[in-house]
């Protein structure tokens, strides 16, 4: 199933203009728009994706905040008590993760950007009332040691080692890292492979077409995206390769050339304050 932005969009936009605050017919047809668009998020099982939130795309140095925008989409890792776990299809820009040194996740830069500019940037107030916030425990690198000490509570965040081997390899974090320290033994390399072929990301990157200067071409590139757990130092977070291996030695955080895969949880239960304060709003004026 691919689910579209458009719908919820078209819903909201319907309840909150001039006629539908005065049109009782238009109104519920909006009422009835965010009941179906409702049913189709509680049907989405894993695997499946949609178009949630917009964000600028870059050409192939810095993001062009007057260019291209587009929807961003979302695949589905996980579904728990109708809430769903989602992670961007592609890397949405390539960022350094921290300050040069040793940084966790809560110091982080990548923290900050994501659950400051980045949640007003690509989510309009309503679609922010859909997403709920992750409590992320520290991780801690088996290989050397190396922790962060705090947690976080976060609308968007990064995946941990952990989750990566558990959505993408179909192995738990706990007997993750017992098969990694054998294969690192036997194989001599810093590299994990994941079998899963959607851990392979790409970032689209706008282009204008030397032909015709209106014409915008997506191309996409193959990239590494951060992870949160630490690397084999302070100084390092391990990341996801593009041949969709992880680097559990990490790379250094100040590394401005890895991309963002942003992963957060959606909760279709807070459509029901719109359908309410529609519903709501038009008993009052029938009441009239």
């Amino acid at each position: 199933m691919y689910l579209r932005e458009y719908d919820f969009e078209c819903a909201v936009s319907m309840g909150k203009d001039e006629r539908g605050q005065n049109d009782p017919t238009y109104r519920q047809r909006a009422v009835t728009l965010l009941r179906e668009y409702q049913r189709a998020l509680l049907h989405l099982k894993t695997g499946d994706k949609l178009e949630f939130g917009s964000y600028f795309l870059s050409n192939g140095v810095k993001p062009i905040k007057t260019f291209v925008r587009s929807p961003i989409v979302w695949q589905v890792l996980d579904k728990t008590d109708n809430r769903l776990l989602l992670l961007s299809e592609h890397s949405l820009d390539w960022e350094l993760f921290g300050d040069v040194g040793a940084c966790s996740w809560k110091a982080s830069y990548l923290r900050k950007w994501l659950n400051g500019d980045c949640l007003r940037d690509w989510f309009a107030e309503e679609e922010r009332a859909l997403m709920q916030t992750k409590i992320c425990p520290p991780e801690k690198n088996e290989l050397s040691d190396v922790s962060d000490t705090e947690s976080t509570e976060d609308w968007l965040f990064l995946l941990s080692f952990g989750e990566a081997l558990q959505y993408f390899n179909g192995k738990g974090p706990g007997k993750g890292w017992k098969s990694i320290k054998r294969h690192l033994f036997e194989r001599y390399t810093s590299h994990y492979p994941i079998s899963h072929p959607a851990a392979t990301a790409v970032i689209p990157l706008a282009e204008q077409s030397y032909i015709d200067k209106k014409v915008t071409e997506i191309s996409y590139e193959p990239k590494e995206w951060w992870l949160r757990t630490p690397g084999v130092s302070e100084e390092c977070r391990m990341v996801v390769c593009a041949d969709g291996s992880v680097n559990v030695e990490g790379m250094k955080v100040g590394c401005d050339e890895v991309g963002v895969r942003p992963a957060m949880w959606l909760n279709p239960g807070g459509l029901n304050t719109f359908i309410q304060a529609f519903e709501t709003n038009q008993e009052k004026r029938n009441g009239h």
